[in-house]
């Protein structure tokens, strides 16, 4: 069980990584998507522990859900500020599941993962980054829609990727031996 938390860690990134600032309201909400982060991370924490330094990061940024949902900060410097921290935030959580996911990697000798692995941090910076210069030319918008989600898509994919290659043969109990003795047949 704890291992399909990868799974939905992968999910919970369609929530906190397609972050469209023209949709409004977000229809996937990131306090939904840390939450899910939060208790995934809770249950891989065993596996490595950059997992644990993730769940970390996951807590101030429920509390900036929180403040989204509610409305609490919407304009202003301050807003200004707690979205560079958030993000900030948000690109160190994933830095640290994908360290893991590569530490992962290594361990179970599943090197071929290790390079979309080390790109998928790559493509998540630049779906986290590319909304903030989409902001600045609101012309190209459509196009950067696109690409974010192409990038977070691509990013998911390598999450599964990890989680069928390494975590779900652990996950899978090895078959019980069978008895060589048959069963002795009564011939009279």
């Amino acid at each position: 069980m704890r291992i399909k938390s990868l799974l939905w860690v992968a999910i919970a990134l369609l929530f906190t990584g397609i972050d469209i600032p023209l949709l409004i309201p977000d229809f996937l909400p990131d306090l939904v998507g840390y939450i899910i982060l939060f208790v995934c991370f809770s249950m891989l924490a065993s596996y490595e522990r950059y997992f644990s330094l993730a769940r970390v990061m996951t807590v101030p940024l429920m509390l900036a859900g929180v403040a989204n949902l509610l409305n609490l900060v919407t304009n202003g410097s301050l807003f200004i500020f707690l979205s560079l921290v958030c993000t900030f935030l948000d690109l160190l959580m994933y830095y640290f599941t994908f360290s893991a996911l590569a530490r992962l990697a290594d361990s179970f000798e599943q090197s071929d993962l290790r390079r979309p692995i080390d790109s998928s941090f790559i493509f998540y910076t630049a779906a986290t980054v590319l909304p903030l210069i989409g902001e600045l030319m609101p012309d190209i918008v459509p196009l950067f829609i696109l690409i974010i989600v192409f990038l977070v898509l691509y990013v998911c994919n390598i999450i599964i990727r990890c989680y069928r290659q390494i975590l779900l043969p652990v996950e899978v109990p090895p078959e019980p031996e069978e008895e060589s003795a048959e069963p002795e047949s009564s011939e009279e």
